[in-house]
């Protein structure tokens, strides 16, 4: 069968001190390194269309199961379309963003939300007005099969009365109208205390996200209260409990990462692994990058990214050393990769469709 590189595969970058050249799927998310003349010997076969090397022959099995390489035949822009209009066609699913309020007990050295205004919340009269417009929305699209409600912020646990004032209307909202319902939060965890969890599991909490960024030493340094005191034993402690009290399957662990703390990572991989959190976690690795475009870097960067910010080879790299390290302690983490402030979805469409 004839042969070719997917057109969503890319080479990110080169690693010039090991020849090793990094190359990305946009559209699966798979990245891969390989040495640099590996790759120039898969050309010339998938050119020649001979496989007679075994060895090349079992990697390009791999490549192929990761759609990196793909039949000569393959329409893989017709592929993705169908694909892009299915999803954008998707709308049994009704999802509602609710931002409780854009402030934030914590002053974490690299906040990307830095500046904006705080004070913003979402009162009982607004949450009214969100449970009037949702259930006039549901009624006029009865082919919904379910609601899910994400909780963000700033720090959604701030504005708890808005919360327990609203989820429970918009949970007897989805089941009069016999839909599935579904509630997520994205939080820091200082604040999720038990009773709170026990809150949202009686609403199907389906995701919790909570970050840590290292052991509690180097974590405690970037992501503090605003009196400067430390956050990990508390957050440390509210996963435990979580877990402990089967109010979820599994808690969703994002590390952030720097050049500040990227070294020290997998020593909090070894305490995760000291209590047996293999399987009750889903690890995912968040790049520490600018949000500025490269004109305004100079005098708009955050100091702390301006400080510890890796380049794209070092991102790459580290980032794959990171998933090696997980899954060697027995972790699962995310396929999803992503190098620089762009939405992938968009990114590919474009690129794809020129």
């Amino acid at each position: 069968m004839k042969l070719k590189w997917s057109q969503f595969v890319f080479q990110t970058s080169s690693l010039k001190e090991s020849g090793e050249i990094i190359l990305r799927n946009s559209f699966t998310g798979g990245t891969v390194k390989m040495d640099g003349e590996l790759k120039q010997k898969i050309d010339k076969l998938i050119q020649e269309s001979v496989f007679e090397d075994s060895e090349i022959i079992g990697y390009i099995e791999k490549l192929e199961r990761m759609k990196m390489i793909v039949s000569l035949k393959m329409d893989e822009r017709e592929n993705y379309l169908d694909i892009f209009r299915n999803t954008r066609n998707d709308s049994s699913t009704f999802v509602v963003y609710l931002v409780t309020t854009t402030n934030c007990q914590l002053k974490c050295s690299y906040c990307y939300e830095e500046g904006i205004d705080y004070s913003k919340k979402l009162e009982l009269q607004m949450c009214d007005n969100i449970v009037s417009w949702c259930k006039s929305y549901v009624e006029a699209h009865p082919y919904l099969e379910k609601l899910r409600i994400i909780l963000y912020g700033g720090e959604p646990l701030l504005n708890k009365k808005a919360i327990r004032y609203i989820l429970p209307q918009l949970y007897e909202i989805a089941k009069g109208k016999e839909m599935e319902f579904e509630t997520q939060i994205v939080t820091n965890g200082v604040l999720l205390d038990i009773n709170t969890a026990f809150f949202l599991k009686e609403h199907e909490v389906g995701r919790i996200q909570i970050t840590l960024d290292g052991p509690k030493n180097v974590h405690d340094k970037r992501r503090m209260r605003k009196n400067g005191k430390g956050t990990f034993e508390l957050i440390f402690e509210n996963i435990l409990r979580i877990l402990e009290s089967q109010i979820i399957d599994k808690v969703s662990l994002r590390i952030n990462f720097d050049r500040d703390n990227v070294n020290y990572i997998p020593e909090l991989l070894n305490l995760l692994s000291e209590k047996n959190l293999q399987s009750r976690l889903e690890l995912s690795f968040g790049i520490i990058t600018s949000i500025v475009n490269k004109e305004e870097q100079a005098e708009k960067m955050n100091a702390h990214i301006k400080k510890h910010i890796l380049n794209e080879e070092q991102i790459v790299e580290k980032y794959l050393w990171l998933c090696k390290e997980a899954k060697e302690r027995g972790f699962a983490i995310s396929d999803e990769f992503m190098t620089g402030p762009w939405c992938t979805a968009e990114r590919t469409f474009r690129e794809y469709c020129q």
